[in-house]
């Protein structure tokens, strides 16, 4: 039988919920209750249009990105 397109996303809805059920078991005992995660395209743009380079001074970039919320 060759795999077709309905198997497929039927695939990708189990292993969704297999990643979703293994995410539960973290550990919860971190400062923060999740990842944090940013993509740097963005930080890059912004600082680009403030003739600012991302990434030269890491302390005060990621104070930014900290205050950004």
């Amino acid at each position: 039988m060759t795999p077709n397109r309905r198997q497929f996303l039927n695939t990708l809805a189990g292993a969704s919920a297999a990643t979703l059920l293994s995410s539960s078991k973290l550990d919860t005992s971190s400062a923060y209750p999740f990842p944090i995660s940013s993509n740097a395209y963005n930080w890059i743009t912004f600082y680009g249009r403030e003739k600012k380079e991302w990434g030269q001074d890491l302390d005060a970039c990621l104070g930014e990105y900290v205050k950004s919320g």
